[in-house]
């Protein structure tokens, strides 16, 4: 008897279970197509955008900014990537990494590239305190900001921050 009581009670979780997975799926899949749509709206006219990367940029951060700044070239945006602080030497060999601008050694160009940006992508970091010395100039930032990153979970980050998976709870 308890071992059917058992079963009985699994069945009902795992149905509990799927049908919330199912719920967040739509949901996330709903939120993505409007940011997307969102997004390529946004940039249907020519922005002044900002690159921004993580604390320490390694190779993902350092590659997806690149790929996404030459992306952006090619669309007619006036393009800048800014790190927070240096990245090894190994990785200077990526396209353009001349054109990177390191916050800790140009502050005064960088705030003012941040200042004067309409769109702002923050890559492959998801809390606002990993752009280290950044995160004043980014929060006073009036500018509209995508977040692109694996993590699901996000911290830090302003309102109007486009992401798919901003403001979804389990």
């Amino acid at each position: 008897m308890a071992t059917l009581a058992t079963n009985v009670l699994t069945r009902i979780i795992h149905k509990y279970l799927i049908t919330k997975l199912i719920t967040l799926y739509h949901t996330l899949k709903q939120k993505y197509d409007s940011s997307i749509v969102h997004l390529k709206e946004e940039l249907s006219t020519p922005q002044k955008i900002v690159i921004t990367t993580h604390q320490g940029p390694d190779g993902d951060a350092m590659g997806s900014s690149l790929a996404l700044f030459h992306f952006l070239k090619k669309q007619s945006h006036d393009v800048s990537v800014i790190t927070p602080n240096d990245y090894p030497d190994f990785l200077r060999w990526l396209p353009s990494n001349n054109e990177v601008i390191n916050y800790m050694h140009r502050k005064k160009t960088a705030e003012a590239l941040i200042e004067s940006a309409t769109y702002i992508f923050y890559l492959d970091y998801n809390h606002i305190k990993r752009s280290a010395d950044m995160v004043r100039s980014l929060t006073k930032s009036k500018a509209v900001r995508s977040l692109l990153d694996t993590d699901f979970f996000q911290s830090g980050f302003s309102s109007n921050c486009l992401s798919p998976i901003a403001g979804v709870a389990l």
